[in-house]
């Protein structure tokens, strides 16, 4: 009974031993998978991370590179302002400033710190005279901001802010973000030197019809005189002293022709900035002499009293003679033209104020020029009399 109970007892441990073994083996075959689990796992997390990684590399060098090109963009376009001949303002919806480029900054006369925030009524009107202010309600600009569209104008005016006024071509165009308005970018060409080119055209056709008028009329009187005369020569028979008068009409009829197409050329010359001076040392006494001389027999025909005046010890001249000649014949031809019949005309000389020259005057008893037409004296083709026409106007 006790070797029945021995080997029972045997049994029963190997029996446990086998259910220990056994559970130990399924318990290092759970583990196992554990362990395969959390391996697999930890890989798959070594995996996302990884690709997580990769994806954040590649989120963080495409924000760089966006970032990179918005600098680049932003540099670009704000080299594009500042280079641009117009002036460009940004302007919210209530017409406050938000930024300007350097071109603005000149034509208005602010700076961007100073003028972003103000009124842009402001900034373009603020110093404009009364008689030509309006209140920001009539300002056009404004006007078209408030409906949130886009204008132009052809013509119009601003002013900088030392209150010199800028003829300007301006453009409003609403700034978008989507579909949205946020405000406008106002543009200023400045129309000054386009002006200016417009009243030079003007000025010129002036001129040229002014010129064209002066050569028709006073051309027209010498050369009528002049074939008067040559008629008169060959149609009647004439003593030797008639024949002389009027071979002098001829003369002097030629020669203010002459003077006239003289004059004109000299003015296309001085346009052009080729008029020739050519100085050189000369004496006072003989060139007044010779002025005078030149219209000695005109003074004698009109009976007037024609003296000169120049003292011995007078330095010489630096100066182109053939133009002071011109210059004292100009002179000299309008006392002749406006003294009445029986007046005086002196030619003085004597040394300037400050003893460094020579003063040269024109004197004579003829009406003057009133002090409010001395500004036009040297506009061409002026004259106080259009209806006198015994000038060109432009001595």
């Amino acid at each position: 009974r006790m070797l029945l109970n021995s080997r029972v007892f045997r049994e029963l441990i190997n029996a446990r031993m086998e259910a220990a073994r056994t559970a130990a083996e399924d318990a290092r075959r759970q583990q196992l998978q554990l362990t395969i689990a959390l391996l697999a796992l930890a890989l798959l997390a070594t995996v996302a991370v990884a690709v997580v990684g990769r994806r954040l590399r590649g989120i963080i060098t495409e924000a760089n590179l966006r970032r990179r090109d918005a600098v680049r963009a932003r540099w670009e376009i704000d080299a594009v302002l500042e280079a641009t001949g117009d002036g460009v303002l940004g302007v919210d919806l209530d017409g406050r400033l938000l930024t300007i480029n350097a071109t603005g900054s000149r034509l208005l006369g602010y700076g961007e710190e100073e003028a972003r925030g103000r009124s842009l009524h402001d900034l373009l009107h603020a110093v404009a005279p009364d008689d030509q202010r309006h209140d920001p309600e009539d300002c056009p600009i404004l006007a078209v901001l408030r409906e949130e569209g886009g204008a132009e104008s052809v013509d119009d005016l601003v002013w900088h802010r030392r209150g010199r006024r800028v003829p300007v071509r301006w453009a409003l165009r609403p700034l978008m973000d989507g579909r949205v308005v946020r405000g406008a970018v106002l543009t200023l060409t400045d129309m000054t030197a386009v002006r200016e080119a417009e009243e030079a055209l003007r000025e010129a056709v002036r001129a040229r019809e002014e010129t064209l008028a002066v050569v028709s009329h006073d051309l027209r009187n010498p050369l009528g005189s002049i074939a008067a005369s040559a008629e008169l020569l060959q149609e009647v028979s004439l003593g030797p002293d008639k024949m002389r008068m009027q071979l002098g009409f001829i003369q002097r009829a030629a020669d203010r022709g002459n003077r006239l197409i003289d004059d004109l050329l000299d003015v296309s010359r001085i346009d052009a900035g080729v008029l020739a001076v050519r100085p050189a040392r000369c004496a006072v006494g003989p060139l007044v002499d010779e002025a005078v001389a030149a219209v000695a027999s005109r003074a004698m025909e009109r009976s007037l009293d024609l003296h000169a005046r120049v003292p011995a010890d007078l330095p010489d001249l630096w100066a182109d003679r053939d133009r002071m000649l011109q210059v004292l014949g100009n002179l000299l031809g309008n006392a002749l033209r406006h003294t009445p019949q029986g007046g005086r005309i002196d030619v003085e000389a004597a040394l300037a104020n400050d003893d460094d020259g020579v003063r040269l005057a024109v004197r004579d008893t003829g009406p003057g020029i009133p002090e409010e037409d001395q500004a036009h004296l040297f506009d061409r083709f002026w004259r106080r009399d259009r209806a006198d026409r015994s000038g060109a106007g432009l001595g």
